[in-house]
């Protein structure tokens, strides 16, 4: 329990976690040492991945891109601006 808590404050958006346990478990005596710190893991896509995700949005109709918020430690990005109403977008049908 006390290793998924741990988990879930140190993921994606590093936060405070809470236990509650009952007063007899918490009134225990304990024979035991902190747990070793393990810095959270941020797995990145292979090759193989990133080719085939590609290939999937250049081959679809019509894809659809959803951005989350920006990493920590990036700069926000700011979208195109809007073409002026009734102006052509790119993509569309003439």
């Amino acid at each position: 329990m006390v290793r998924k808590a741990f988990k879930v404050a140190e993921s994606e958006k590093p936060g405070a976690t809470h236990l509650e346990l009952p007063e007899d478990v918490m009134a225990r005596e304990l024979d035991a040492k902190p747990l070793p710190y393990h810095p959270p893991v941020h797995p990145e896509p292979g090759l193989k991945e990133l080719d085939r995700a590609v290939r999937i949005i250049i081959e679809a109709e019509k894809p659809v891109a959803l951005a989350g918020e920006p990493q920590r430690g990036t700069a926000p990005l700011s979208p195109p601006p809007l073409p002026p109403r009734g102006a052509a977008r790119t993509g569309d049908a003439a």
